[in-house]
Order: C-alpha cells, then structure tokens, then sequence
C-alpha cells in the first residue's frame, strides 16, 4: 500500500509547514514528523479513522486525528489517498447522515 495526497491535500501541508516555519523550524519539523508517523500508522491499519461523509463526495472518508490537525483520506485499491489535511478549528466539512 502507499499513500497518494490530493492537489489540495499537498496545498493544505504546505500551508501549515509555511505557518509552522514563522514560528519555529522545530514546529514545522514536529509536524512534519507527526504526519509520517501517521501515514506509517495507517498503512499497517487503514481501517483506524473513522468514517463520515463530506459535503459534494458521494464516497466516505475515514478521519485520523493528529492534534491540532486531522487527516482525511480514502482508500483506493491498494492506496491511502489523502484527501485534506486539515485544522480542527476550521468549519467542519462533514454532513450528517
């Protein structure tokens, strides 16, 4: 398995790593790390996020929290397709069902 991030998956990293580097080249590298780890963690179990929908996507997503920030990926065949990388402050993008 391996992992694929979207156009705005890649965009919302690199917004965060911008973010981060203002502060500390130790925030951006921390996060950096915490986002491997995850990737790693959720290779060896893709299941682990749990499941909701989001608005205007027909398929579900699974959710994985990393403090302050959340993944959203999907699993497509044998890739972990990452979807957003997202702050858990900004307006949810999910729907109820």
């Amino acid at each position: 398995m391996t992992v694929k991030l979207s156009a705005r998956a890649l965009r919302d990293v690199e917004t965060r790593v911008q973010y981060l580097l203002r502060q500390s080249l130790e925030a951006a590298e921390d996060f950096i790390a915490q986002l491997d780890a995850s990737f790693a963690h959720l290779l060896a179990h893709p299941r682990a996020g749990r499941t909701l929908h989001l608005k205007g996507r027909r398929a579900p997503v699974r959710r994985w929290n990393i403090p302050p920030m959340f993944i959203l990926y999907d699993l497509r065949d044998d890739v972990l397709y990452v979807v957003r990388v997202r702050h858990g402050a900004r307006r949810s993008l999910a729907v109820q069902r």
